[in-house]
């Protein structure tokens, strides 16, 4: 009986850890070494600003939007200019960040910021134009607007790309993969949109009993969503963390928040708190698991520390671990190859800086295109601005004494090196991964406050269905959920960051800020525009009756360029090689609002005003639109550029997948805010099922970003997730339901913490001798074990032995340079190909390889890299590890970083969340526009606070859980995970800023009544309309 259980034990375990991706994936050295120069380097005060600002672009553009005062619905198209000055404002948005999207994860694009805003206007008109034409054919609203356009959107999306990087993709097949990957993974995104906002039409229409249990859907279906876009983000591995958590996250915790808003009972967010924190405990536990397999490769290291006179603790510490991986791979660059090691992360993380260009460059061209010729000099020029330079292990400065490198050195052989390193660079990757969702699940369920209550002050209030029938009072009830929940998320964070920290002394505070500043724009682009995208359909004037009766048919563009001009700079920072400039991505956002601005118009015309469902129904427009456009502008490059390609398809995969959830999200809260407090808390049991799903859906997608994987997960994924959880805490009527929201969320910590724990266990092993060395050194046991000097380590290994990046298949260099885009090294001669036959293709590689020249950055050189590790410990490395030993060390250590990135950007997501959607709430509620929505509608001031108490709490129980993570992972590993959420935070601050930005933008019209989204399925309007 005993044998069969743990059987079953161990199979479910195999099972929960396959569909974990934030477990697939490590830091590439070059991350390990940002992250850990910006720890080192970053104070607590910058931390903290970076925490703030990470939420404040999101918020100032959702309840600006809300200050331009809607029309009632039944005034028709007569009362509709400002919706759709609002729409187009929205599209323009959502466009640039779109196209900024694929330009910053596919650095290889030819693009420029001109470039960029041009296909934003294109596709944003374009868009706002057939929302117009549907409105004049359909009615106002038209039913299902955000549906209907899709088409257009999509349309003018896709023509921008083929227009403006056509040629470059047809020349660039990887590039155009990579654009492919990358739609797909927004498009599954893109899809969340949909899904959300029908689940919470049930979830508002059940008992209290059942929404409990509802809300077990929720991590149902993040998870599934994870995992639809996880293959598709393999190209951006050390992104992947963001791309999928403040994609997948925003959606979960934006909906979640809904819940909370909506839930009649205590016991649907103590369920929801109960789900996060067992999947916090199960993550602690994956992170313990790792943290042991590295302590068990440090024992001879630990042994010999103790021997040098250190302590048990200081001997067994991980603090180290980032410079051992270092050192290991810069004395063994074999450890690459055995560990399957990335040196380099394929950006850097200040953006584009420049290539160095190889003597003696000549581009092959086909046969009969010599005529290309020209365009290639040119587009050769562009592409290269946005490339970055080679990471060079060998100069990487990994402080290790030299007693520590000889330790290592002796005491781990070339495969022991390997799996270590592997281990470390896995630990990281899994803590950023775990922090980031934490985070988003506290940010989302505040924003989400902050807006309703915001919006409930503003006139709009009355057409956002939380809105219109909510007096002060039921809003203070609602939102003190919401915040209860966020509060609940922040002690999560908290303890998680006490955990990781103090079991690898690693902070996740620092990765979950590293992580924010560093990947700073597609984390905004994130945020607001799926917050812009999912608010919309709380809005009558999108037309979102779920009762399909569209009663306003029977009766009776400024959003699409932002989100236009957002999805165009997302596709342009994530792959820089697109040949992409500001004017262009206009151009293409123009061509995308406009497009999708007129199909949202011809329904509302045809169906009525406001369209049910308009986000849903002017979706396929939009994404028709968004692929027209990348194939008018960029279809030419794509298919000469096959890399590029795929990784535009990757980021379009983890998009869509995104994209999907501010539909699933909002179909929960429908659910959840109609069943009885009973069930909410057992229905909120869903929310990680959801979360879980997203991320290991859009992270296969994410492996050309791999060190940026991190913040794209999470700053996808865990914003909804976040957002939701905050509109969950909202509605929620028992505190149950925030309870078990938060133990949900303990357990999904603690199974992290012991996953970073187990890293660090065998980083720890591998250390043993090492550790001996140092005790023999007159060192105490716990300086012995100190892990503090692991990427001093892990620089000096893979500068000293540049073998180790193939022995251990570690990264040298990321794939971007993190604050922007640099200059692609030229090759030689023979690096382009030219089919003969036609010489113009010479033109089309010379121009394309000079475009990407501006945005690509420069070689990561090793041996520049400064290890400051003592003589001693250096040679205490190299004798105690040999080179699979260095390998294995390096890969651990980098693995140890990625996943504490992970972790801390979850954690801080979790805390940002809520607090921003609160913050929004609170500041639509004081504007007109409250009216409008359906969170602020009917509440009066005294229900508003008691809703935003609930999420407040929430966010601060998040905001406590983060600070825990910090301690607990600083003690482990003496590496803070506050820095590196600071170093992703400042370095990726255009994607955060994109995800959060875009993401919140783009949930929040869900909620809106001018965007339809009736989930009765009544269109009461519409049938008004017929019957006059």
């Amino acid at each position: 009986m005993a044998d069969a259980m743990k059987k079953v034990l161990h199979k479910t375990t195999a099972l929960w850890e396959r569909f974990q991706i934030e477990f697939h994936g490590q830091y590439s050295v070059e991350r390990l070494h940002q992250m850990k120069i910006y720890t080192e380097r970053t104070s607590w005060s910058r931390l903290a600003l970076a925490y703030c600002l990470s939420i404040m672009p999101c918020l100032v553009v959702n309840i600006g939007l809300e200050c331009i005062p809607l029309r009632p619905i039944s005034e028709g198209l007569a009362g509709s200019t400002t919706f759709f000055i609002r729409s187009g404002i929205v599209l323009h948005f959502m466009g640039f960040l779109a196209f900024q999207h694929y330009r910053q994860l596919i650095p290889e694009l030819p693009s420029s910021l001109k470039q960029i805003c041009v296909m934003t206007s294109i596709l944003a008109m374009g868009t706002l134009l057939n929302e117009y034409l549907f409105a004049r054919w359909i009615g106002y609203p038209v039913p299902f607007l955000v549906i209907v356009v899709a088409p257009t959107y999509m349309t003018f999306l896709l023509l921008n790309v083929g227009v403006v990087w056509g040629k470059f993709l047809r020349a660039n097949k990887s590039v155009f993969w990579e654009l492919v990957h990358l739609q797909v993974v927004l498009t599954v995104i893109f899809s969340l949109a949909f899904a959300y906002p029908v689940y919470n039409c049930f979830f508002v229409r059940i008992s209290p009993a059942q929404q409990t249990w509802f809300t077990l859907l929720l991590p149902l279906i993040k998870i599934l969503a994870k995992n639809a876009v996880s293959p598709f983000c393999k190209y951006i591995e050390d992104y992947k963390p963001e791309a999928v958590i403040f994609n997948m996250e925003i959606f979960h915790a934006y909906f979640v928040s809904m819940c909370m808003q909506s839930a009649t009972s205590f016991r649907t967010t103590a369920l929801l708190m109960l789900m996060d924190f067992v999947h916090a405990w199960l993550s602690l536990r994956d992170i313990t698991v790792i943290v042991d397999e590295i302590q068990t490769m440090r024992t001879t290291l630990t042994g010999k520390r103790q021997l040098q006179g250190l302590s048990e603790k200081q001997s067994r510490s991980l603090a180290d671990l980032p410079a051992h991986v270092l050192f290991l791979v810069k004395t063994d660059p074999k450890l690459v190859g055995v560990a399957n090691i990335r040196l380099q992360s394929r950006w850097t993380m200040r953006g584009p800086s420049h290539f160095k260009a190889p003597h003696s460059i000549v581009p092959v061209i086909p046969v009969g295109h010599e005529g290309l010729s020209q365009k290639a000099a040119r587009t050769g020029t562009y592409i290269t601005s946005h490339n970055r330079t080679e990471f060079d292990v060998a100069t990487i400065a990994h402080n290790l004494p030299e007693a520590e490198q000889k330790i290592l050195l002796q005491t781990l052989d070339v495969k022991a090196r390997a799996q270590y390193v592997a281990h470390v660079l896995k630990l990281l990757h899994t803590v950023e991964f775990l922090v980031l969702i934490e985070f988003t699940e506290v940010i989302i369920p505040f924003v989400y406050s902050v807006y309703l209550y915001a919006t409930y002050l503003l006139p709009n209030h009355v057409y956002h269905t939380q809105l219109r029938d909510v007096d002060a009072s039921e809003l203070r009830r609602t939102l003190g959920h919401v915040m209860v929940y966020a509060s609940l998320e922040l002690v999560s964070l908290l303890i998680f960051q006490f955990f990781i920290y103090r079991k690898i002394r690693i902070s996740p505070a620092h990765q979950l800020a590293f992580v924010l500043e560093k990947q700073w724009t597609l984390v905004q682009l994130k945020l607001c525009v799926w917050f812009l995208f999912i608010i919309q359909f709380s809005m009558d004037h999108f037309g979102n009756d779920y009762s399909f009766t569209f009663a306003w048919l029977k009766q009776g563009g400024i959003v699409l360029h932002f989100m236009g001009f957002l999805a165009f700079q997302h596709y342009r920072q994530l792959i820089p090689e697109l040949p992409s400039s500001l004017t262009q991505i206009c151009v293409m956002t123009v061509v995308l609002a406009l497009g999708t601005l007129l199909n949202e118009y011809l329904f509302a015309r045809w169906i009525g005003y406001p369209v049910p469902f308009l986000v849903i129904l002017a979706a396929p427009t939009y994404m028709t639109l968004l692929l027209l456009n990348i194939g008018v502008w960029w279809g030419k490059f794509l298919r000469a550029n096959n890399d590029v390609f795929w990784d535009l398809v990757h980021l379009q995969v983890v998009l869509t997948v995104i994209f999907s959830l501010a539909f699933a999200y909002p179909v929960y809260n429908y659910f959840f805010v109609r069943i009885s407090p009973v069930y909410q808390p057992w229905f909120t049991m869903l929310l990680p099922l959801i979360k879980i799903l997203d991320k290991n859906a859009v992270s296969p997608f994410c492996k050309y970003i791999e060190d940026y994987k991190p913040e794209a997960v999470i700053f996808n994924i865990e914003i909804f997730h976040a957002y939701f959880v905050s509109v969950c805490m909202q509605s929620a009527t028992s505190f149950r339901t925030t309870a078990l929201l938060m133990l949900m969320d303990l357990v999904h910590a603690w199974l992290s913490l012991r996953d970073i724990t187990l890293i660090v266990d065998e980083i720890q092993t591998m250390r043993t001798t090492l550790t001996g060395k140092r005790q023999l050194q007159g060192l105490s046991e716990k300086q012995s074990r100190s892990l503090a000097d692991l990427p001093a380590h892990v620089l000096f290994l893979v500068k000293t032995d540049p073998k180790l990046v193939e022995v251990a298949n570690i990264r040298l260099q990321t794939r971007w340079a993190m604050r922007g885009p640099a200059s692609l090294f030229l090759s030689k001669p023979s690096d382009s190909v030219v089919p003969s036959g036609d010489g113009n293709m010479l033109r089309i590689a010379t121009s394309t390889a000079s475009l990407i020249s501006s945005r690509r950055r420069t070689e990561f050189d090793l041996t520049s890299v400064e290890h400051n590790l003592p003589e001693t410990e250096q040679r205490n490395l190299l004798q105690t590890l040999d080179v699979n030993a260095r390998a294995h060390y390096v890969a651990s250590v980098l693995k140890l970083l990625h996943m504490v990135e992970f972790l801390v950007l979850i954690e801080f997501t979790e805390v940002i969340i809520p607090f921003v959607y609160s913050v929004y709430l609170y500041a639509t509620y004081l504007l007109p526009n409250h009216v409008y929505h359906t969170q602020l509608r009917d509440v009066d001031a005294s229900e508003l606070r008691r809703t935003l108490g609930n999420v407040m709490v929430y966010a601060g129980l998040e905001l406590v859980s983060l600070l825990i993570f910090q301690f607990l992972i600083y003690r482990k590993i003496r590496i803070s995970p506050a820095h590196q959420l600071a170093f992703v935070l400042e370095k990726q601050w255009t994607l955060v800023q994109l995800k959060l930005c875009v993401w919140f933008l783009f949930i929040i019209q869900f909620s809106v009544d001018h965007f339809g989204a009736d989930y009765s399925f009544t269109f009461a309007w519409l049938k008004h309309k017929d019957a006059s």
